[in-house]
């Protein structure tokens, strides 16, 4: 499989809080990175992490809003780690440098928070859109690339890495 998308990944009521919680909550507290691929870019990537759980425990009081995604994941055996993203709007689209996210095998899945005209680029120049409630699953040990938005403040994703 080189990747997956499920649109409608949770149900609206599920899904619908977990946007509230993070994407629409004014005291989610996001903190600032400048090294988006893992290396120091350019003045345009940067943006904003909060870690909710690594190394072997949750990180985060939001961890549990999330056990319901983690238990939908196909052929799910152990978590990694998970993340929250928010990359700030640009006034052009800017691709962050690609990457792999662990230099062993392992699943990624990426919950789009919310719908604008940012994405993600798989190898092979495949461009995943962002759309709310959509969920991509591959194989994050390949190299992938994120964006920026133009068109909406920010840009809202959930990155999983499991086994």
């Amino acid at each position: 499989m080189t990747h997956q998308i499920i649109d409608n990944y949770l149900s609206d009521k599920i899904f619908k809080d977990l946007q509230t919680s993070i994407v629409w909550n004014h005291t989610f507290p996001w903190y600032f990175c400048t090294m988006v691929s893992g290396v120091e870019e350019e003045i345009d990537a940067y943006y904003g992490t909060h870690m909710i759980y690594d190394k072997g425990k949750p990180l985060s009081n939001f961890y549990n809003k999330l056990v319901p995604i983690v238990n939908l994941l196909p052929n799910f055996r152990a978590l990694i780690r998970i993340k929250a993203n928010f990359y700030p709007r640009t006034e052009s689209i800017y691709e962050h440098g690609s990457h792999t996210d662990y230099d062993f095998k392992h699943n990624g899945a990426i919950l789009y928070l919310n719908t604008c005209d940012g994405f993600t680029r798989l190898e092979n120049n495949i461009k995943i859109n962002s759309i709310e409630n959509r969920l991509l699953l591959f194989d994050s040990s390949r190299k992938h690339n994120s964006s920026t938005t133009t068109n909406k403040r920010g840009r809202f994703n959930i990155n999983i890495n499991y086994l």
